[in-house]
């Protein structure tokens, strides 16, 4: 799962106010594990490791990649579901 935040994240603070706005339009419930800019967060009871990531612009072994908007704010926010035996460890 994948999305375009609205605005550049370069704290852990505007992580959480973009994953609040991903989870509302979504209208999905949204518990923050932790809190940092590799976010753990629980969205309708499924554990999820966040990452920030920009697309590449082309195949190229030193992963050149391109800034977009007007900022140099990461584009892209992905959400790694965590495997069964991962959440068994967080009770």
């Amino acid at each position: 799962m994948f999305f375009e935040p609205d605005d550049p994240i370069t704290t852990p603070l505007e992580f959480l106010a973009e994953l609040e706005k991903f989870a509302q339009r979504k209208e999905m419930d949204l518990e923050f594990i932790k809190l940092s800019m590799y976010p753990k967060v629980r969205l309708d009871g499924k554990v999820y490791d966040c990452m920030l990531e920009m697309p590449k612009v082309i195949n190229h072994p030193l992963s050149i990649f391109f800034a977009y908007r007007f900022s140099f704010g990461f584009r892209w926010v992905y959400l790694y579901e965590e495997q069964e035996n991962e959440r068994d460890k967080l009770g």
